[in-house]
């Protein structure tokens, strides 16, 4: 067995699974030589350290990756600060805190974990799982020496994915300061500026929620993709844009993060659905099916850095579908441009 850290063991959990999956993957009528990865949020974080860090021989032909990539990780004390409010929680002398912990039911350390919003995050391992690499290999990668799986990827990203991540806060330069650390607070002043309030249209939460989105999923996207399709593997890349009545998280979130699962799957509910809801859910599905059955052909529109928009921005009370079509080709100069602002933050984290 490779060395690894234990914070990273979900990693090799998911290394045996992907390899049961080729074993038996013939039972079930599939193909082993024939399989696409997709996961969402954490899982398509999770889906890129396995195209970046790769089993060999690669056990995959292409790459879905929903709201989230594994490549651009900035650099975070959450795991140790997280650590230490939960020992202080539990009650557990530091001496013997390890112990301690373990002794306790699960129950109650997932309990203590949700009602305190503790974060405890991968950590790179050198390389048995999650190198931390991933940028700069792909950045290297060529079919004489590809470091990378060289796989095709269809990666994008929600219209309001921040919406859920700052939902109830109110100081806006506080929460910044946290997400950027101390060493970027010089770029608070800018991004407040190129990210202005709107008036009353536009509450403190949406500004942030704005913020949010585009720094941790779609700029991130567009790196991933350009990048991507600069070294000579194709790569799509898509961009949700639609809410309904029958699927919010709360008044007015929007396309908000992983509300795009219910229409790819088409698992949304009937009640209360629109005609408009059923098309563009019909017009997903059809398109993850025709990636996975062959990435090399594609979803159907160009590559990065184009880019295929779902949903018209339909909104509940607002935009109808009516007369809409499900996708639109575009140009992305709209979703990406602050994303200047954030380049040096996710060159100094990964390019090194």
């Amino acid at each position: 067995m490779p060395r690894f850290n234990p914070q990273t063991q979900p990693f090799l959990d998911q290394r045996i699974a992907l390899d049961w999956v080729r074993r038996n993957i013939h039972a079930f009528g599939g193909n082993p030589d024939r399989i696409t990865l997709f996961g969402e949020s954490a899982g398509a974080g999770s889906v890129e350290v396995l195209v970046t860090n790769p089993p060999l021989p690669v056990p995959f032909i292409g790459a879905i990756m929903q709201s989230g990539q594994g490549s651009i990780a900035l650099p975070s004390t959450d795991s140790a600060r997280s650590w230490k409010k939960l020992v202080k929680a539990t009650g557990c002398d530091a001496s013997a805190a390890l112990d301690c912990i373990r002794a306790l039911p699960a129950e109650k350390l997932a309990d203590h974990i949700e009602r305190q919003r503790l974060s405890f995050l991968p950590i790179y391992d050198g390389g048995a799982t999650w190198n931390g690499t991933g940028r700069v290999d792909r950045l290297r990668s060529t079919a004489a020496d590809p470091r990378i799986a060289r796989v095709p990827i269809l990666i994008g990203n929600n219209a309001d994915d921040g919406g859920v991540f700052v939902y109830g806060q109110s100081d806006i330069k506080a929460f910044l300061s946290l997400l950027l650390g101390s060493g970027l607070a010089s770029l608070l002043n800018r991004i407040l500026r190129l990210y202005p309030e709107g008036g009353s249209k536009t509450p403190v939460n949406q500004r942030l929620a704005t913020i949010m989105g585009e720094f941790q999923f779609g700029c991130t996207t567009k790196v991933v993709a350009e990048e991507t399709v600069s070294v000579g593997i194709p790569s799509w890349r898509y961009y949700f844009d639609a809410g309904f009545a029958n699927n919010q998280a709360y008044p007015g979130s929007g396309a908000w993060h992983s509300s795009e699962i219910d229409l790819i799957f088409g698992t949304y509910s009937r009640r209360g659905a629109t005609p408009y809801q059923a098309t563009l859910s019909r017009a997903m599905q059809k398109v993850w099916a025709d990636f996975a059955k062959n990435p090399r052909k594609g979803p159907g529109w160009s590559p990065a850095p184009k880019v295929s928009v779902f949903g018209a921005g339909v909104r509940p009370g607002g935009k109808s579908g009516a007369g809409k079509p499900a996708m639109v080709v575009k140009n992305p100069w709209w979703i990406d441009r602050r994303c200047f602002l954030f380049k040096k933050t996710y060159d100094k984290a990964t390019l090194r």
